[in-house]
């Protein structure tokens, strides 16, 4: 894994930073969602959630292919028994800090006290960041290609269906990956 996404771009080693293409963007968006739902639907009890979706933890490899990194981080969903290993209360509160860089993709349930890490907090910010990459698009890109508006838009409106501020309103990663596939 050589690249790292931030804001629209990806920058690589020696502070590089090169902008891609629309199609490259949905491309790996499609994977980092992949990724996600496959962490998600991982078959273990208790489940598993990221805890930490932002766009520096999707790297890409020299085909641009994502993937999901700093799976060291992930957590078991809150919704476990008690006697499962739960994370520890410091992890959420170092990543909503505004020192952690985590903030602004970090879903509104996760700044109350104890609160932890979920697969819905996971798809909240997994909507920023498609929303990040989306409305960066316009600006870095210039002109649109036919159709392309009406995938952005498509895009778009998946981003605010995750982005949802209830977390039983969001979508499961799967209905994600179903959704953006009508723009693949």
């Amino acid at each position: 894994m050589q690249e790292v996404l931030v804001d629209g771009l990806f920058t690589g080693g020696g502070g590089r930073t090169r902008s891609l293409d629309w199609a490259t963007k949905k491309g790996i968006l499609f994977g980092a969602a992949q990724g996600l739902n496959y962490i998600h639907t991982f078959p273990a009890r208790p489940a598993l959630v990221h805890g930490n979706v932002k766009p520096s933890n999707i790297l890409l490899d020299e085909r641009s292919a994502a993937c999901v990194s700093e799976c060291g981080l992930m957590r078991y969903a809150a919704s476990v028994q008690q006697s499962a290993p739960q994370p520890p209360e410091l992890f959420l509160d170092r990543a909503v800090s505004s020192r952690g860089g985590w903030r602004g993709y970090a879903a509104p349930e996760l700044t109350a006290p104890g609160a932890r890490a979920t697969q819905e907090s996971d798809v909240y910010s997994f909507g920023m960041v498609l929303l990040a990459v989306v409305t960066a698009k316009g600006a870095a890109d210039g002109g649109e290609e036919e159709g392309e508006g009406e995938e952005t838009m498509g895009m778009v409106k998946i981003g605010v269906l995750c982005t949802a501020e209830a977390p039983e309103e969001r979508p499961r990663m799967a209905q994600v990956l179903t959704m953006m596939s009508e723009f693949m």
